[in-house]
């Protein structure tokens, strides 16, 4: 038992080391990653990039399908303040499936001039502006629009998005439209009655100047309004996409294949009640046969389907040996579960016999037993083929 429980030991230390997660080069001039070397499969990994120093933001998107809008993992890289490094480290938490392509796309974005704000300032008062003389209309009667209130602040929003396509906004932050004070001016303006638009503007000439006028005054006011919650964006640190490079369906690394091997100690019921226990323990060996793979899915992949053997026979408290079918040593089936990557708790049903057998046609069912069980093993992945990063 001593001897055990040391060898027991020596494979729990020998396995408890991890590797760090790996570096990968992005070459920026020629788009490539790792001199076009494989990726890395089922880790997070480290990208590392050469970059010029007036860049301040970058951004990274990997995409399942090529011809896919909707990336599976995005992450960003901003410059901090002072930093005028050129090398920069951006973590990559997506664990890449092997023998799989993936696409990548890099946004690079430089620092914002000033004359470069002002013009973005103009541009997007301007499409606003011109957006709103066509939406805004007048009859003798009342001011209209040629829309529902909300689609007009929805397509508001779609023009300053538009605006701002090749922008970012990293203080305070990209635009998240415009508020309720917005919508409600539009539904003021709406219905608005122009016979008593004398008594909200002044006109040295006729009725029509007054209506004229009127629509005008409130095309500002709603200008204004939208402008002063605009202001915020434009006064914070915006940067302007500089460059864009794009990689379709790189190859990832074949993922290795294992098998797991547990070597545990342990124990079933024989027979008696709470105060009469009659048990009996082993050493035992198995593999153990996950529900998915740990590398992407924790829980299913830490849950497996389990079958061993054990080492020794089982004694009951007469000392009557008790052994099993076919192999003459009790064997098991049940379910695992994997913890502090090296444990795995299992529990199921130990088959016994209390007779050993000789060929199947001498086996004697009425000797044969099922007896639940439970046990805790150290876990050894045993690599299957050394060729995963054969083509």
């Amino acid at each position: 038992m001593q001897k055990f429980v040391l060898t027991f030991l020596s494979i729990i230390f020998a396995f408890s080391s991890f590797g760090q997660n790996p570096t990968i080069i992005y070459d920026y001039h020629n788009n490539i990653f790792n001199e076009n070397q494989e990726l890395p499969s089922a880790t997070p990994f480290l990208l590392k990039i050469q970059v010029p120093t007036d860049i301040n933001l970058v951004e990274v998107k990997i995409y399942k399908n090529e011809n896919s809008n909707n990336p599976i993992y995005s992450t960003e890289w901003k410059r901090p303040l002072g930093n005028e490094n050129q090398t920069i480290y951006i973590p990559i938490n997506q664990k890449l499936r092997g023998s799989q392509e993936y696409s990548f796309t890099f946004h690079f974005y430089n620092k914002m001039e000033s004359n470069e704000r002002i013009n973005l300032a103009e541009n997007l008062n301007q499409h606003l502006k011109t957006y709103i003389n066509d939406i805004v209309q007048a009859d003798s009667r009342k001011l209209t629009l040629n829309k529902n209130p909300k689609q007009i602040l929805n397509e508001m929003n779609e023009v300053v998005d538009g605006a701002l396509s090749f922008y970012r906004i990293i203080t305070p932050g990209q635009f998240s439209g415009f508020s309720d004070m917005v919508l409600q001016k539009l539904e003021q303006i709406k219905g608005k009655r122009t016979k008593h638009a004398k008594y909200y503007v002044a006109s040295n000439n006729n009725n029509e100047d007054y209506t004229y006028n009127l629509r005008n005054k409130e095309i500002e006011e709603l200008l204004d309004l939208t402008w002063r919650e605009l202001n915020a964006y434009m006064n914070g640190n915006i940067v302007v996409l500089s460059d864009f490079r794009e990689i379709k369906r790189y190859p990832v690394e074949r993922s290795s294949n294992y098998i797991a091997l547990n070597v545990g100690y342990g124990g079933t019921y024989l027979s008696g009640d709470i105060d009469n226990l009659n048990i009996a323990s082993s050493p035992y060996i198995g593999i153990s046969f996950p529900l998915a793979d740990d590398r992407y899915s924790s829980f299913w992949g830490n849950t497996s389907i389990s079958l061993g053997v054990f080492i020794k026979d089982f004694k009951d408290k007469e000392d009557n040996k008790i052994t099993g079918l076919i192999i003459n040593k009790p064997f098991f089936a049940g379910v695992g579960y994997k913890f502090l990557h090296i444990f795995r708790a299992q529990a199921g049903a130990v088959f016994t016999s209390t007779e050993a057998f000789n060929g199947f046609q001498n086996i004697q069912m009425e000797n044969f037993r099922v007896k639940p069980f439970i046990g805790l093993s150290a876990e050894i992945n045993l690599w299957l083929g050394f060729d995963k990063n054969r083509k």
